[in-house]
């Protein structure tokens, strides 16, 4: 939600002719840099032990989706951030990669679990 509100503070800014909108953006993402690695140093333990759990198969789910593990997603998208162009996308996504990577787990879960692996209706006698 907050991240919506710093894009539409920026789109206002930059549409209303303010020169200082892409200054402000970034003294924005200055002062809250500080919570991405918080995020990682607390919440990554948990992702690589779940990451180990499917690969040595002690959870229902196939060893295919260890692919898509947050930690590897996210490694994927540290890799790729250097690529783009320096703006304000750049800024947002490298602020955004755990979100974005949490995203398309649990989109690709779900697609697994509800969507491909629907019950199957029972057979009569």
């Amino acid at each position: 939600m907050a991240a919506c509100m710093i894009f539409y503070t920026y789109h206002y800014m930059a549409n209303q002719g303010y020169q200082e909108a892409v200054s402000v953006f970034e003294a924005i993402f200055l002062q809250f840099q500080w919570v991405v690695p918080t995020y990682y140093l607390f919440m990554y333990p948990f992702f690589i032990y779940y990451f180990w759990l499917v690969i040595i198969e002690r959870t229902l789910l196939k060893i295919f989706m260890a692919v898509f593990n947050v930690v590897l997603l996210s490694l994927i998208l540290s890799c790729m951030i250097p690529l783009l162009p320096k703006n304000e996308f750049y800024m947002a996504l490298k602020g955004s990669k755990g979100n974005l990577s949490l995203f398309i787990h649990f989109f690709v879960l779900y697609i697994c679990l509800c969507v491909v692996s629907s019950p199957k209706e029972s057979q009569k006698k």
